[in-house]
């Protein structure tokens, strides 16, 4: 997640006077946790990005132990299907210019392509650069 989303998400949660938000690099330092240390004024705080298995166990822990819980929001993969859902009318189009079969296949998948991973780059979607830099350390 950047820097700028989680400073927004975490407002939106708790208005807090944010100083620094560092991610925490995990112990054999090729990588990083989904947790970040944030600074304020009048605290420190850790959060972490969970997934709703974690989520699910962590509301069920009755515990003193575990920290407060502040909330969470989903809107942010909702993009992936909403992008998904207009590959449709793609084809549709696509198949206006009476190619071949497998010539239509072709370009449906490869324009499906390049619109989902052209919009998700101009949105600076964070696993699509993730799997940016996967790619950039195996080359």
């Amino acid at each position: 997640m950047q820097q700028k989303t989680l400073i927004k998400t975490v407002n939106k949660i708790k208005n807090l006077n944010i100083l620094d938000i560092n991610q925490i690099q995990n112990e054999e330092g090729s990588g990083y946790y989904n947790v970040w240390k944030v600074v304020t004024l009048d605290s420190k705080y850790i959060l972490k990005q969970c997934t709703e298995n974690e989520l699910n166990n962590y509301n069920n822990l009755k515990s003193s132990c575990i920290p407060k819980f502040y909330g969470y929001t989903k809107y942010y993969n909702k993009i992936y299907i909403l992008l998904s859902l207009l590959f449709i009318p793609i084809s549709m189009l696509i198949r206006l210019f009476s190619l071949s079969f497998f010539a239509n296949i072709v370009v449906i998948i490869l324009v499906c392509i390049l619109f989902y991973v052209g919009i998700l780059y101009i949105r600076k979607d964070d696993n699509l650069l993730l799997i940016f830099d996967k790619i950039k350390e195996n080359c």
